[in-house]
């Protein structure tokens, strides 16, 4: 059995599974950023790069997302181990 990040015990199957997901959501996410309507912005900061209503006003569907840029341990032992 191996231990995720998140200290939930993974077996093998789901690890596999888990990585085919992964790979499978990349390669729809490729698809769809090379289609010419599409148009990726990032590093944007709303409300001084840019407004959300000037956003609106501009594109038919504005997606705001946001994330980490990086990993970070939580500090528990099992911490360090990782689904990939």
């Amino acid at each position: 059995m191996l231990k995720s990040g998140l200290d939930i015990k993974v077996s093998r199957p789901a690890q596999v599974a888990a990585r085919l997901l992964v790979s499978q959501t990349q390669s729809q996410f490729t698809r769809v950023q090379q289609h010419e309507r599409c148009l990726f912005f990032g590093n944007v900061t709303l409300g001084s790069s840019v407004t959300l209503p000037e956003l609106r006003e501009l594109y038919d569907v504005v997606v705001l997302a946001y994330g980490a840029e990086s990993d970070r341990v939580l500090g528990s032992r099992r911490s360090m181990y990782s689904l990939f």
